[in-house]
């Protein structure tokens, strides 16, 4: 049994505590979606297959900061919104190469391509994520990626019986940590106030 007085505690001891209630928070709070047989679909029971972020402001306020949020991260942002529809709505293409690597005898790199789409409401976004292609390359050749691998042909993250291939655990945590990751960003994008250029 451990009596643990607070007040005595030492400054370090505090903060360190502190620290680990803080990335605590931030750990979960990064969570937005999982991998699943249906793609990308929400952490919440509702098993949505999009993702609702709550934050301050307008549909044209955050129709900006998410436009804005486009132009800062894609390397030619004119090519690759495919739908743009002022104040309500925004599409995008992603092709993100080795989101993930494995080794069987060679090295493979797992390739793949997606859309983003976010609709705009007063004090929330709703974002869709759709990969639509991807491909298992070892250099020579490449395999098309499914979520459900149903011969040989081609390299599924799930057996047809819903239980994860050995490969695809590894492509599911990469694929979740690199969503997430990205999920987190625009959310961050929303909630910062724009940067004036004064130089």
């Amino acid at each position: 049994m451990f009596n643990l007085k607070i007040n005595t505690m030492n400054y370090l001891t505090k903060i360190i505590i502190a620290l680990f209630i803080i990335f605590s928070s931030i750990s979960t709070f990064c969570q937005y979606t999982i991998f699943d047989n249906n793609g990308m679909v929400d952490i919440k029971p509702t098993d949505n297959a999009f993702i609702v972020i709550e934050t301050e402001g307008s549909s044209i306020e955050l129709y900006n900061k998410v436009k804005m949020y486009v132009n800062q991260v894609m390397n030619n942002p004119e090519a690759s919104i495919i739908a743009d529809e002022k104040g309500v709505f925004i599409k995008w293409r992603t092709y993100v190469p080795e989101i993930a690597t494995f080794n069987a005898g060679i090295n493979y790199e797992v390739n793949i391509k997606y859309n983003t789409s976010i609709s705009c409401k007063d004090n929330k976004i709703k974002v869709v994520v759709n990969i639509f292609d991807g491909e298992v390359d070892n250099g020579t050749r490449s395999w098309p990626l499914t979520y459900t691998r149903g011969g040989v042909s081609y390299y599924g993250i799930y057996k047809k019986n819903g239980i994860i291939t050995n490969v695809g655990q590894n492509i599911k945590t990469n694929i979740e940590t690199y969503f997430n990751d990205m999920l987190k960003s625009i959310e961050l994008s929303l909630s910062n106030e724009p940067k004036k250029d004064d130089w």
